[in-house]
């Protein structure tokens, strides 16, 4: 019988490119109210300062509630009040660039990026009418009944709907996707109500510093329970967008239906769980890849 050898180099590519796949720890940095983590084999996970988030964990928030998490340097993300599923699915680095895959249902979520450590790679908020893919920047990803959508402060973001083709989302501007629409969304300016509660939300969220495996989380403020602006969807004239009662009710916690509130909900305690400028900590971990 004739065995066939493996060339050296082969191999040796082989093994470089399974050593270098490393998962990027997402730790909490501070939360106010009643946070639920899930893990991935179903046990609870406390919302404390410098808990690890395993991949495959789910985040539920209830009313006046919020969590910071630090995702190695790369990220900050913050879940809002009344948020139902957000989901670590990937976080990752092959030694080049990382990979980020979250996914959100009923509910928002605000992400600062560093783009420094993003270095062309992925990274994808996943929502069933939309995919928001950041591409060094910051904003607000939210999702309820009536649809989906995405506003960029900072930077840039690209939307598709699954299985689409991108369009952009440029700072100051939001795109709205219904409920089970499959074509490119309406791409608007931000409505000033909304583009000032996004504002009061960024003022309050940490920065991820150092490198993409090994970051801190600075600046930011514990004043997390701002609620979750309303979710928009497409009016009947294209081109512009108006908010909907229904993903209103479900992605904030009070205010009028026909307009995102600033208004803040009750601050958290003076002592918050949770503080800036902690590094991201927690045990080893094991990615579970996943693409759109």
């Amino acid at each position: 019988m004739k065995l066939k050898l493996i060339p050296i180099a082969v191999l040796m590519v082989a093994l470089v490119a399974v050593a270098s796949a490393e998962t990027i720890k997402v730790s909490v940095v501070a939360s106010g109210g009643s946070v639920t983590i899930t893990g991935p084999d179903g046990a609870s996970i406390s919302a404390k300062k410098g808990a690890n988030v395993p991949i495959g964990s789910k985040i539920r928030t209830q009313a006046n509630s919020w969590v910071d998490l630090l995702q190695g340097g790369v990220s900050t993300i913050r879940v809002k009040a009344k948020t139902d599923s957000f989901t670590v699915t990937e976080s990752s680095f092959d030694g080049t660039k990382p990979t980020s895959i979250f996914k959100l249902k009923n509910g928002a979520v605000y992400v600062k990026v560093n783009k420094g450590n993003l270095k062309g790679g992925k990274y994808q908020i996943q929502m069933p009418e939309l995919i928001a893919g950041v591409l060094g920047s910051e904003g607000e990803a939210s999702h309820g009944p009536r649809g989906a959508t995405v506003s960029c402060v900072a930077g840039d973001f690209n939307v598709a709907p699954p299985g689409g083709t991108p369009v952009a989302v440029p700072a100051g501007n939001t795109a709205a996707q219904p409920a089970g629409a499959s074509s490119a969304p309406p791409v608007a300016s931000t409505p000033p109500a909304l583009a000032a509660a996004l504002n009061t939300t960024a003022a309050t969220v940490p920065a991820a510093t150092g490198t993409a495996t090994d970051g801190a989380a600075s600046g930011g403020t514990a004043a997390g329970a701002v609620p979750a602006p309303a979710a928009m969807a497409p009016a009947a004239t294209p081109g512009t967008i108006t908010v909907s009662a229904d993903v209103a009710a479900a992605t904030t916690t009070a205010g009028p239906a026909t307009g995102p509130t600033t208004a803040a909900d009750p601050a958290p305690p003076s002592t918050p769980t949770s503080g800036g400028g902690e590094k991201s900590s927690g045990s080893t971990q094991t990615s579970s890849p996943s693409s759109p």
